[in-house]
């Protein structure tokens, strides 16, 4: 028997706390039990390790994500520039929100003992959206609106970096301590969409007489 989705949330919310509280190498099971009002067997028995549990949080709010990416991209009537822009947004909201933060330095934090949560988190966090981007991309290269020579590699770096600019390097490093405010993050992603739109268009057909 396993946890009710609802008790999983409870759990992963206070792992999120307690990480913004302790270093993960400290972080002890016993300590999440006693967080959670749960036991510590039971945690064993039902997410095998304190690396599982931590796989679970990435993996649920991976999913979260990857569905909201979804929805964009299935948006029939929105223009290349709405919804790259919505992508650059949520992507923003996404790196830069307090959890992923938080996610992020324990991954970089134990990447000589624990490597395996570096290749979970990019398995689950990036590797899980990009996709989704891919696919986009690849219907405006179809449709002529972005240039036929455009390798994928290049413009999806290219979409993530206009997007983000340090902004996420600066979250990591403490010197950005709060996520910008959503209005900001929207002016980001619109500039960024409006950028990459101008650096990958396609040439304009000439008119023959």
């Amino acid at each position: 028997m396993r946890y009710s989705p609802e008790r999983v949330q409870e759990i992963l919310a206070v792992v999120e706390r307690l990480l913004g509280e302790k270093d993960y190498r400290q972080l002890t099971m016993a300590d999440i039990a006693r967080a959670c009002n749960g036991s510590k067997e039971t945690l064993y028995r039902w997410f095998g390790s304190k690396a599982g549990l931590f796989a679970e949080m990435v993996r649920t709010n991976s999913n979260r994500i990857g569905e909201r990416m979804n929805d964009l991209f299935d948006a029939a009537d929105a223009t290349p520039q709405a919804v790259l822009s919505g992508f650059c947004h949520q992507y923003l909201r996404t790196v830069l929100a307090e959890s992923s933060v938080r996610v992020n330095r324990v991954a970089i934090s134990g990447i000589n003992e624990t490597p395996e949560l570096a290749q979970l988190l990019l398995e689950n966090g990036r590797d899980n959206a990009v996709p989704c981007l891919e696919r986009y991309l690849g219907e405006l290269l179809e449709r002529g609106i972005i240039a036929q020579s455009a390798n994928m590699d290049d413009m999806v770096d290219t979409l993530l970096g206009l997007a983000a600019g340090d902004m996420q390097i600066r979250r990591l490093l403490g010197r950005l301590a709060e996520c910008p405010p959503d209005n900001v993050l929207a002016q980001a992603a619109n500039r960024a969409a409006a950028r990459f739109l101008l650096i990958f268009a396609a040439p304009a057909q000439e008119e023959t007489i």
